[in-house]
């Protein structure tokens, strides 16, 4: 593979019907895993050549999520080395710095850690975040 998109999603528990809850492909997955009602904190997506170093910035409702990685082939079908740094800026920070194979074309969780990156409202309000991440081949090509 030459090129590839990466979507990052940090998602964080949260029981506020207030909230739109994330209802993307990887919800089944995470409730599976044991994970509760999910809000999306952030979004960050990027298109990076194969073994070059690629990074995002942004900022969502509930802080900035900035995200620098590498991807690397391996001699697997269908699977990518990673090598990622994703970090947020918010009360309650989230950083988390991996090395690992994933699937291509498949959401995969990074890492999870307690979190009150929502201000709570209620005390069921933000236990946890997640980072989840999705590689597909090439470029997004819109016209």
């Amino acid at each position: 593979m030459k090129e590839a998109r990466v979507q990052v999603l940090w998602l964080i528990e949260s029981d506020d019907a207030n909230r739109a809850a994330y209802d993307g492909p990887a919800a089944d997955g995470l409730a599976a895993a044991g994970f509760g009602r999910m809000v999306v904190g952030a979004s960050n997506a990027l298109t990076t050549s194969v073994g070059q170093r690629a990074m995002v910035s942004g900022t969502g409702r509930y802080g900035s999520l900035n995200v620098s990685l590498t991807l690397l082939n391996t001699t697997d079908v269908g699977e990518l080395q990673i090598a990622a740094k994703l970090q947020t800026q918010n009360p309650s920070p989230f950083q988390l710095d991996t090395t690992t194979r994933v699937p291509v074309g498949r959401w995969v969780l990074l890492g999870a850690a307690e979190t009150r990156a929502i201000h709570p409202t209620h005390v069921q309000d933000g236990h946890r975040s997640v980072m989840i991440l999705r590689i597909d081949p090439g470029v997004l090509v819109l016209q």
